[in-house]
């Protein structure tokens, strides 16, 4: 069962690099991990393939904003 507790835009926040000496951290590099994996718990499997995929060539920023989108469409599904 999914934890809906989960503050995803704290995590999003916390997955960003904050300066140029943070990026690729090992403190950016776990908040990245884990903000992901909660997500994953998330979302329908092949939703996540697809996000998968679309991360090969995107930078975090661009991960954090899709994976906050894919949320907030998975949100929307379920109140209709």
């Amino acid at each position: 069962m999914t934890d809906l507790t989960v503050d995803f835009a704290k995590l999003a926040k916390d997955a960003l690099h904050v300066d140029d000496d943070d990026w690729s951290s090992d403190r950016q590099i776990d908040a990245e991990n884990l903000f992901f994996n909660e997500v994953e718990k998330v979302l329908d499997a092949e939703t996540f393939a697809e996000f998968e995929n679309y991360c090969l060539k995107a930078t975090t920023e661009e991960r954090v904003e899709e994976a906050l989108r894919l949320l907030q469409l998975h949100t929307q599904g379920m109140k209709s």
